[in-house]
């Protein structure tokens, strides 16, 4: 269960940081694609 809702948390919050960040700068810096990635 904290499995699931840990992969759901994440996958939100990569959507959500990739949407703020492209929205903020117009591309999505390597710096997050990094950190999400990791």
């Amino acid at each position: 269960t904290s499995r699931v809702s840990k992969r759901g948390l994440d996958e939100v919050t990569r959507e959500t940081l990739s949407r703020y960040f492209y929205d903020r700068t117009g591309r999505k810096p390597l710096i997050v694609t990094t950190i999400l990635e990791a």
